[in-house]
């Protein structure tokens, strides 16, 4: 699992500079809303690698100092259909690791990943609208830039404070 954990991690940090070269890459006025929306992506991919570099650390591995391949381009649409085909891979890779993790029974590293996976599909629904739209009829509402990992979080901080009712003994 670790050996597989540091491909994802790897993966995760490429797609992070992959997303920034991305972002100021593309190029004319229609892209400006995309361009803001793929930094975004870029952050949410560094907390993804983040959340998988503790996880390799906790089943005492050693987070990978390695970057995956980055994938570039200077047209437009290429950049937007390898930042697609990215996130349908990561979205395949992370289906296939919650199962790993249940196998296993490391409850914490599924809902790591579940979180991760939900983030992953909203950026492949949000390129794949782009693509199939293009970029005159960018709407980035669609996105919310809130990760699902720090809603998740943030619930788990805000549960800690809630008042536990216990029965009376008599």
């Amino acid at each position: 699992m670790i050996v597989l954990l540091n491909m994802d991690l790897e993966l995760e940090e490429a797609a992070a500079i992959q997303y920034i070269n991305h972002a100021v890459m593309l190029t004319g006025i229609a892209y400006r809303k995309i361009a803001a929306v793929l930094k975004a992506f870029a952050f949410q991919k560094i907390k993804h690698a983040i959340i998988l570099a503790d996880q390799i650390h906790y089943l005492g591995g050693y987070p990978s100092l390695r970057v995956g391949n980055v994938h570039a381009s200077e047209d437009n649409n290429q950049m937007l259909e390898y930042d697609f085909d990215d996130e349908q891979d990561a979205i395949w890779r992370y289906k296939i690791r919650i199962g790993q993790a249940e196998q296993l029974k490391e409850i914490e590293l599924v809902k790591r990943l579940g979180a991760i996976l939900w983030v992953e599909q909203r950026h492949a629904m949000y390129i794949k609208k782009q693509l199939s739209s293009g970029p005159e009829h960018a709407d980035d509402s669609t996105i919310r830039i809130i990760d699902a990992c720090d809603f998740s979080q943030t619930w788990t901080e805000r549960a800690v404070h809630v008042p536990v009712r216990t029965k009376r003994q008599n």
